[in-house]
């Protein structure tokens, strides 16, 4: 590989990087879930590109291009396997691999994850870093501007005073989550720079996401703000040598703390109530008023119960709603806000009960493994504002991880989580990088000689895994997409023409793909909300019937402990039984099956007592037709 080969690839891992970080920005409407599914696809596709590119100069540059056995890429490469042998006891396998359309954060999207965060090792210049550093912030401005849009009182667009802002993201605690993420990457740089305008830059950035964060109304994020830059500060205190500057860090510190504990109790006096409720917009009075709600004590309760019961490996990555089935209670119905969950809005209870102690023990290891390393050095760093910004990144992970106790995680942040990754490789082994710059290439490149086998490895290559890729960006991106987008046109379809709809529907689940699942329950959804549609026939009704009930029930075969799909196929058997009176028994049958798995979800129990209903209902018909017919 000639010099001037490396650096085309180099800076296409670089493009590739900045354009995997406008990610936040993207919105398909056309698709189902338009703020979570194209932003995943986008990235995985990019992601794939740039670790082909990766392999390439790996395999060209040899194995000790990259340093494996650095103990942040260890760490985070040892949870990963974790993830992986947790699918041995997955109860879902399919639903582990590839989570849903809703969440996107399958293990394969995490396998994508730590792909990025590989390829992002091969940036050894600050320059580089810096680029992407802007790219992130030109981006999350963009994405805050959208944001403020929707506040009325900002751009006067009309919107109602008490919405909580999601802008591109989708939900108001993604998108703070994302905000104080690249506020902390914006005093980092600030602090690396050392140059006044970054400095002015970072004061405002900061404050203009400080302010997007509270109009999220998102409790928990301020908690961790507060909580990551406390801990930080109080390690500093631990770091420094300097008598003076301990003092006076300790004094702000415990300034700041209390000045915000008057706030909080002057703000809860009945004059401080008063002027919040005139002054304040409706979502920081969330933040300051809304009572703690109990839903998140009895998922993280669930949690652990799951976790009980398959200590070692878990129940498979993506598999909380399969433990909530199993640990559901009617007296939880009182304090939950919603009646299904997929997680358990806590980080680590939902790796404890779907990885397991192993998969606990090694996401534990990780973060132990980059904040011990970040804050060594911090210590052996001699430059004071270099030490600051190293500051900016601990409280930054700390954070991530405080909010992550009451979250969980979500594809936009990831992003930036595993960029960040990626820097602290870049910062723990700077000095070492310029170093080994310069020998990167042996002695017969110095002489500008040119290696022969080297003009045969690199086509052969190149074809080698632009062959394997291809497959690999349609079968996992483009395809899903491609199926997910014609579902939801054949959803809007059976609306206005239903033949045309299941037609549309049948294209779409015509070979296997993740996206088939979400796609079958909206087929019998339009099925049922058009089942008394008069201009439909009832020959056109009934095959649209029987192909509904054939996917869905495709959905219980292939996913027998998610009882969402059982509930689905014995509706429409009951809601269709005027066609066929056994679907009656068929539906009941289903429910006897979901009740196995949760015994105690009131809508198994409804939809019994419904058929029930209906079964009785019809033996009293023809005890009456019978009775008449032997009377006349």
């Amino acid at each position: 590989m000639s010099q001037k080969q490396e650096n085309f690839l180099l800076s296409a891992i670089k493009l590739n990087a900045a354009l995997i970080l406008i990610c936040p920005l993207i919105i398909t409407k056309s698709v189902f879930f338009p703020f979570t599914f194209p932003k995943v696809i986008f990235f995985r596709i990019f992601s794939e590109i740039s670790l082909a590119i990766w392999l390439l100069l790996l395999i060209q540059k040899g194995k000790n291009w990259i340093k494996w056995k650095h103990p942040i890429l260890l760490s985070l490469g040892i949870f990963m396997l974790t993830m992986l042998l947790s699918i041995w006891s997955s109860v879902d396998i399919f639903q582990s691999f590839w989570s849903s359309q809703e969440r996107m954060t399958g293990i394969l999207t995490f396998m994508h994850l730590w792909a990025w965060t590989m390829t992002l090792t091969s940036l050894m210049e600050w320059k580089d870093w810096k680029r992407l550093f802007l790219a992130s912030i030109l981006v999350c401005l963009a994405v805050e501007f959208i944001g403020l849009e929707e506040f009325k009182g900002i751009f006067n667009l009309g919107a109602p005073k008490s919405m909580r802002i999601f802008s591109t993201l989708g939900n108001p605690i993604y998108l703070s989550v994302y905000s104080v993420l690249n506020l902390f990457l914006a005093l980092f740089i600030a602090f690396r720079e050392n140059k006044p305008g970054w400095y002015l830059f970072s004061i405002l950035f900061s404050t203009l996401n400080l302010s997007i964060a509270a109009l999220t109304g998102s409790r928990s994020v301020i908690l961790a703000i507060i909580a990551s830059i406390t801990v930080s500060l109080l390690v500093f205190l631990l770091v420094l040598k300097s008598k003076r500057i301990k003092i006076a860090i300790l004094s702000i510190l415990i300034l700041s703390l209390s000045s915000a504990l008057f706030l909080f109790l002057w703000l809860n006096t009945q004059k401080g109530q008063k002027w919040a409720y005139t002054t304040l917009p409706d979502p920081i009075l969330r933040i300051i008023y809304k009572k703690t709600s109990t839903d998140r004590f009895i998922l993280w309760q669930i949690g652990l119960n799951g976790f009980k019961k398959k200590p070692i490996l878990g129940w498979g990555w993506e598999n909380f709603n399969l433990i909530y089935h199993k640990y559901y209670d009617p007296d939880f119905r009182k304090n939950l806000i919603e009646s299904w969950y997929d997680r358990s809005h806590n980080q680590l209870i939902d790796i404890l009960a779907l990885n397991g102690i192993i998969g606990f023990l090694a996401y534990a290891a990780f973060w132990i493994t980059l904040l011990f390393n970040l804050i060594k050095k911090l210590k052996d760093e001699v430059d004071y504002k270099k030490q600051c910004s190293i500051l900016t990144l601990i409280s930054m992970f700390t954070f991530y991880f405080i909010q992550n106790l009451f979250v969980f995680d979500s594809p936009a942040t990831l992003i930036i989580f595993y960029f960040s990754i990626g820097l602290v490789y870049f910062i723990l082994n700077e000095k070492k990088s310029e170093i080994n710059k310069k020998e990167l290439r042996p002695h017969r490149q110095q002489l500008n000689l040119s290696d022969p086998a080297s003009k045969v490895t690199y086509p052969i290559t190149c074809a080698l895994l632009v062959a394997l890729f291809i497959p690999c960006i349609y079968y996992f991106n483009v395809l899903p997409f491609i199926k997910n987008k014609l579902g939801l046109k054949a959803y809007k379809t059976t609306f206005s023409n239903f033949n045309d709809g299941i037609e549309l529907f049948k294209e779409s689940l015509n070979s296997s793909s993740f996206t088939n699942p979400k796609i079958r329950n909206e087929l019998v959804k339009c099925v049922l909300l058009n089942f008394s549609n008069p201009k439909i026939s009832g020959v056109d009704l009934k095959k649209g019937i029987d192909f509904a009930l054939q996917e869905s029930n495709r959905n219980v075969e292939e996913h027998p402990y998610d009882i969402s799909y059982y509930l689905a196929s014995a509706i429409l058997y009951r809601v269709a039984h005027s066609y066929d009176l056994t679907y009656l028994d068929k539906a009941e049958e289903l429910m006897k099956q979901a009740e196995r798995i949760s015994p105690k979800r009131p809508e198994i129990q409804d939809e019994i007592i419904e058929v029930a209903r209906l079964k009785a209902l019809y033996k009293k018909q023809q005890e009456l037709q019978s009775f008449l017919e032997k009377k006349g």
